[in-house]
């Protein structure tokens, strides 16, 4: 008996060393075949890294999706914290995209620039679903790692991290530097001349037309004068520079978001979809709306957590007032931002009534909502009044009878694929009352949708999501960036030519690039929409609820109205976090099981590792 016990412990000694040396077998074969299927050196790395980890951690995997599965349909009945009535708008979010991703899966959507072959994206989304288990495991570590050191080295770890990442921002930013189009060229040539004093007031054909642009070019005009005050004169540079700050601060609300939210290996495990994201994406070189609004929806959420943790009811309203004014400046920025505070006031109040709270925390709750109104209401007053009163403004923004009404850009969502349509906005302005405008796009609208049918209009609407949400690109060389000309770059030196390669449309290696992009936004899409059939706090506590109530108010908007892809990027963060928080609550189950805790906690019994608790 004692001679076989020895032998099992033997075997069971030898076995890490026989997945190490299968590991680096099959390494070595993935490295000997991925050179005949993609001439790529990026995706031999990452197919060798990736085969290596699949193999050393297969028993992880398998433990991890096998607690996955523990959580579906059966469980459906399992507690929740939040009541159902809040949590029901983000199911339906959930169950929304999921059936998006099947039709993604089934129709991939085909751009312009954008071409990719489903079946290697749809093997790397698995490459990505198999190795985040590995991914989770490893944040988790040094999360735990890091919070039992003291905080002054968790600080210094997020700065390092930071620096590294606003680095490869700007040498992304400096190989893709160019002047861009469309309206984010109006809006910078705009602020540069009103900078620089070669313009004495912005263009009133432009502006009055759109006039949510009036407040970003504003910003703009006034960080410019400060860098010519210090001597700088590429002001497009600098703008593209304070472009690149935008975006990291984002990365960095996103990882003190799931902090909060998950803990520190939650927070750890962000930076990778954000890095393949926002910081290795060609937007970062295009100073515009989209990625000037980033960091709003993050902003907001981060303050409603804080208002929620704060003791005293002065402190909540405090935050709450600084949720108001956030919320100005981030509509005035990007207007789909409001669907954040939409999300915010649903959720406190209706938690409120439906837990039933006393009659002096209702009134708490009315109280900081009161607040949020009114430094909105009042934030909004002083805009406008800030605007009508600056002589580089050559219209009056409250009596501005020239702008495009919301029901053009409903016109414009009716037709194609919902997007721009010149021959809709010359037809718009060129209607001079404002009622008859407004009235116009209603008309054209209903006649458009009545021409579709009622199951025709239903294809649309549906062949109109896929192409919103199918894009892993974001729409970035359709408009913005040059993707027409032979070399458009201002910067030409060897770096720069190299991340060319990668990040422009007509780089050589740009297709591999797009796949990288697709396959891990169908992942995120996956982790996102697989919660419909999930349980748990965290999953479904109320700052989940409204960041999924946020986002099926943008799906709804852009639904009826113009869309793009590039209107997902301000809310990308959003998916990010909540396929981060699927992960977590596969993980929180898996540790309520025994056999799998080891596996998922990435020790062994003689490990000495601190087992994570999630409450």
């Amino acid at each position: 008996m004692s001679q076989q016990s020895g032998k099992q412990r033997t075997r069971v000694a030898s076995f890490p060393w026989f997945r190490a040396g299968l590991a680096l077998l099959l390494a070595g074969l993935a490295a000997t075949v991925a050179p005949l299927l993609i001439p790529n050196l990026a995706f031999q790395i990452l197919a060798v890294v990736n085969t290596a980890v699949v193999v050393w951690d297969a028993r992880r995997i398998s433990n991890f999706y096998g607690a996955m599965f523990d959580q579906f349909l059966p469980r459906f009945r399992s507690k929740i914290g939040e009541p159902w009535l809040i949590i029901l708008p983000g199911l339906l979010f959930t169950a929304i995209i999921l059936v998006l991703l099947m039709n993604i899966v089934v129709s991939p959507i085909q751009l312009a620039f954008l071409h990719y072959d489903t079946a290697p994206v749809l093997l790397g989304t698995l490459t990505v679903m198999l190795v985040l288990p590995s991914l989770h495991l490893r944040a988790r570590q040094v999360g735990l790692w890091l919070d039992s050191k003291l905080k002054l080295l968790h600080a210094v770890f997020l700065c390092f991290v930071m620096a590294a990442l606003f680095c490869a921002q700007l040498t992304i930013a400096k190989a893709l530097y160019q002047f861009p189009g469309w309206d984010a060229g109006a809006v910078l040539s705009n602020a540069f001349g009103l900078a620089d004093h070669s313009l004495a007031t912005m263009s009133a054909d432009y502006f009055a037309k759109y006039p949510n642009n009036i407040t970003l070019t504003l910003l703009i005009a006034a960080f410019s004068r400060v860098m010519i005050f210090f001597g700088v004169t590429d002001l497009l540079w600098a703008s593209v520079v304070l472009n690149v700050v935008a975006l990291l601060t984002g990365v960095l609300l996103t990882y003190l978001v799931a902090r909060r939210l998950a803990g520190t290996g939650a927070a750890i495990l962000t930076l990778l979809p954000s890095t393949v994201f926002v910081v290795v994406s060609p937007w970062i070189a295009v100073p515009y709306s989209d990625t000037f609004g980033l960091p709003f929806p993050l902003l907001l959420i981060y303050l409603y957590l804080r208002a929620k943790e704060a003791a005293r009811l002065a402190s909540r309203l405090v935050l709450w007032a600084a949720m108001g004014l956030t919320g100005v400046i981030g509509f005035n920025i990007k207007p789909t931002v409001v669907f954040v505070l939409v999300g915010v006031v649903v959720v406190t109040v209706m938690t409120a009534v439906l837990k039933r709270e006393k009659k002096h925390q209702i009134g708490s709750v009315l109280t900081s909502v009161a607040v949020l109104a009114a430094t909105f209401g009042a934030g909004s007053v002083a805009l406008t009044q800030l605007e009508r009163s600056t002589s580089v403004v050559p219209f009056d923004v409250k009596e501005n009878t020239q702008a495009v009404p919301l029901t053009h850009f409903l016109k414009m969502g009716a037709q194609g694929y919902g997007t721009f349509n010149e021959a809709d906005v010359h037809e718009t302005v060129g209607i001079a009352d404002p009622h008859e405008r407004f009235v116009n796009g209603l008309k054209v609208y209903a006649q458009r949708v009545e021409a579709m049918g009622v199951g025709g209009y239903a294809d649309f609407l549906r062949r109109k999501a896929l192409w919103t949400y199918g894009d892993g690109t974001f729409f970035m060389w359709s408009e913005g960036l040059v993707a027409n000309q032979e070399d458009p770059f201002l910067s030409k030196d060897p770096l720069s030519r190299d991340v060319q390669d990668y990040l422009w449309v007509r780089g050589e290696n740009f297709p591999f690039t797009t796949g990288v992009w697709q396959s891990t936004w169908l992942a995120i899409l996956l982790l996102v929409g697989i919660a419909f059939f999930l349980r748990g706090n965290k999953l479904f506590s109320s700052s989940a609820s409204i960041m999924r109530i946020a986002l099926l108010c943008l799906f709804l908007f852009l639904l009826l109205f113009e869309t793009r892809s590039r209107y997902l990027y301000l809310y990308l963060p959003y998916f990010i976090l909540l396929a981060t928080l699927t992960l977590e609550s596969v993980v929180s189950r898996a540790d309520s099981f025994p056999a799998r805790a080891p596996e998922l906690s990435g020790r062994r019994s003689s490990s000495n590792l601190p087992v994570a608790t999630h409450g």
